[in-house]
């Protein structure tokens, strides 16, 4: 092949990893070949380094001549970043300013004479507060430079604090009256001294700030300028001497009652007392005089477990046996006397022994025309009496004068007639019916 220039070759467009490529080795100045694969190989992608400081922009260069247009090369990898500069150090701080000494006090005036208080006296004017001095130009700053970021200067001493000035005298205190039965008027009270006023030390001046490194370092900043110096404070007015007391007043009319404050919270409820011990159990009045009423719930009970033969528990009537009784003994209101007398289940209307009217039990034995008590209503126990008995089955009447039975009669003309119903074996509850029937 002749001898070309390589801008006089045949443009190779997409080039393969195998074709060759001329480079010249800047070890040896010896022009060389290499592959494509060989000249961009694809590397693993690197770890991402820390971020470095930004460098400065360099100056752009002169645009070189268009060359061939070769294949995309694969991405290479990414380059550690930098290490992030390090940030300058911080100045120290200036010294403070040694605090100005405390002006001395003034005299004490001598004490005036002890008599009438003399007049107050007008106070004097406030003297005109100092003009404040003008602030220092500030100073100009500095150009930015170029480079590393500079140290921070010193910070300035702060300014010693100026003296305070010395406080005024006291004025004289007037003389003390010579002692007499007649109190003397009253001294006036001495002119109170001059306060004084220390001038205020200037401020320092600020000290210079460092400069500011060039970019990548900031340049130095410009010196900043003086702070002004403070005015002076004007001086505080003399006070005036202590006026006259005024006379005392007449006593004012005494003022309107307040209103009632708001009532306080009720305090906490005291703990529950004792409970009392149970009284003794009272007695009733026997016979009651008055009546006994019965609220909702209440009524009375009856004993519905007696302890023994010729016990009851009910309601009970006095009256006269008009034969021999025992306790048990069913008997009837006998209309002709009045008297109590043993009911019979055969006996005829109208005649003794009629059970057709009131019945009652016996529970106070008596012989005739002997006090006797008759249960109308209520729990007995007889079992001297009473056959024996079948829980909640009735009684009836018995065809023998005074007696109950289990069984009903069966008797022709004979009255049947409830009287009750057992409880248990031996106890019966005496209700009698107000009904009954004739057997045909």
């Amino acid at each position: 092949m002749a001898d070309k220039k390589i801008t006089e070759l045949t443009e190779l467009v997409t080039p393969a990893d195998a074709d060759l490529i001329p480079i010249v080795d800047a070890s040896t100045g010896e022009t060389k070949k290499i592959t494509r694969s060989n000249l961009a190989p694809e590397g693993d992608t690197g770890v991402q380094g820390d971020a470095g400081e930004k460098g400065d922009t360099g100056a752009t260069g002169a645009t070189g001549l268009k060359g061939i247009q070769g294949d995309q090369g694969d991405v290479g990898p990414q380059g550690e970043t930098g290490d992030h500069g390090a940030k300058g150090d911080t100045g120290s701080q200036g010294i403070q300013g040694n605090e100005g000494d405390a002006g001395s006090q003034g005299d004490t005036g001598i004490p005036g004479e002890a008599a009438a208080k003399g007049d107050t006296g007008t106070k004097g004017d406030t003297g005109a507060t100092g003009s404040t001095g003008a602030k220092g130009d500030t100073g100009t700053q500095g150009d930015t430079g170029e480079g590393e970021k500079g140290d921070t200067g010193s910070t300035g001493s702060t300014g010693a604090k100026g003296d305070t000035g010395a406080t005024g005298s006291t004025g004289a205190k007037g003389d003390t009256g010579a002692d007499s039965t007649v109190a003397g008027p009253k001294g006036d009270t001495g002119t109170q001294g001059d306060t004084g006023v220390g001038t205020k030390g200037d401020t320092g001046t600020a000290g210079a700030k460092g400069d500011t490194g060039t970019a990548g370092a900031k340049g130095d900043t410009g010196t900043q300028g003086d702070t002004g110096t403070a005015g002076v404070k004007g001086d505080t007015g003399t006070a005036g001497s202590k006026g006259d007391t005024g006379t005392a007043g007449a006593k004012g009319d005494t003022g309107t009652k307040g209103d009632t404050g708001v009532t306080g919270s009720t305090g906490a409820k005291g703990d529950t007392g004792t409970t009392g011990a149970k009284g003794d159990t009272g007695t009733f009045e026997n016979p009651l005089t008055t009546e006994v009423g019965l609220g909702e719930n209440a009524g009375f009970s009856l004993d519905n477990a007696l302890s023994a033969d010729g016990k009851y528990s009910g309601i009970v009537i006095a009256g006269t046996a008009g034969t021999a009784l025992a306790f048990g003994d069913l008997c009837y209101f006998d209309p002709t006397d009045s008297k109590w007398e043993l009911a019979d289940a055969n006996i005829a209307a109208g005649a003794d022994g009629d059970p057709r009217g009131m019945l009652g039990l016996c529970v106070l034995a008596a012989n005739e025309n002997a006090a006797t008590k008759m249960l109308l209503w209520g729990v007995i126990s007889a079992n001297t009496a009473f056959p024996a008995l079948t829980i909640n089955a009735p009684a009836y009447v018995s065809e023998t004068a005074g007696d109950i039975v289990v069984a009903q009669p069966t008797t022709t003309d004979v009255v049947i007639r409830v009287v009750g119903f057992a409880v248990t074996a031996n106890d019966l509850f005496f209700c009698p019916s107000p009904d009954y029937i004739t057997h045909t």
